[in-house]
């Protein structure tokens, strides 16, 4: 396969292929959506192992924030990947 007729491909498999990505991250955000709900659940209903007592609010307030940080980190990881993807296929 030529340059030109690898580019041609590239320019008429594109679109396709973005759709197909675009679709999987609205995926990935419902299923990381249910789970983040499913977690917050979870702590909430958690007890310390030998008081008994509820986790405090501060604490789940900084596991909520620990998960957003985590969460701005991998979508800085996938948009620079899909930046320099572009910049090399064009």
């Amino acid at each position: 396969m030529s340059y030109d007729e690898h580019n041609l491909a590239m320019h008429v498999c594109k679109p396709i292929i973005q759709a197909a990505l675009e679709e999987r991250i609205a995926r990935a955000d419902d299923v990381s959506g249910a789970f983040k709900h499913f977690k917050k659940e979870v702590a909430r209903a958690a007890e310390h192992s030998k008081t008994g007592q509820p986790i405090s609010a501060k604490v789940l307030a900084k596991l909520e924030a620990r998960g957003a940080r985590t969460l701005r980190f991998s979508m800085a990881c996938i948009v620079s990947c899909q930046y320099h993807n572009e910049r090399r296929h064009g």
